[in-house]
């Protein structure tokens, strides 16, 4: 799979994903990253080892929330190996901390509402937030269980 850097433009324009009309079912991962060099590779390899309903995607979602760190590298260099769908946003001027990265992400998906000309978002992205299922917060230093994400399915 991919690692993308991508902007909240990226939504707006549509430019994050391939032009399609049908996106598969999806499960979103969303997980603030702040100096995590350390954990992260640890939560990617738990993500990867998730047992999904067979109909279901996962995608991940990672802000990098003012890393002064090796975070990025470690996470282009695991997913070489783990190959997960992800996608990295840079945070901008963000002093929230963890709730201001979780939001920056979470406007990728449903707009900026402190901008109301930047509210709207392109239409292929309207489509993949249909095709969301879940949303799973996470840690860059948690690991889940293998069955973590299925047991809501069942």
């Amino acid at each position: 799979m991919t690692t993308n850097k991508i902007t909240y433009l990226s939504a707006v324009h549509d430019t994050i994903f391939s032009k399609q009309t049908l996106f598969k079912p999806t499960i979103a991962v969303v997980m603030p990253a702040h100096n995590e060099e350390d954990d992260i590779g640890k939560a990617l390899l738990s993500l990867s080892k998730q047992v999904l309903p067979r109909d279901l995607s996962m995608d991940v979602y990672i802000a990098l929330d003012n890393c002064t760190d090796n975070t990025e590298k470690v996470i282009h260099e695991v997913n070489k190996e783990l190959g997960l769908t992800i996608f990295l946003l840079e945070t901008v001027n963000n002093i929230e901390r963890k709730v201001g990265a979780l939001n920056q992400v979470y406007r990728l998906f449903y707009g900026d509402e402190t901008h109301l000309r930047r509210k709207e978002i392109g239409s292929l992205q309207k489509e993949y937030v249909r095709s969301i299922h879940a949303f799973v917060g996470m840690d860059a230093d948690a690991q889940l269980e293998k069955d973590t994400i299925a047991q809501k399915f069942k």
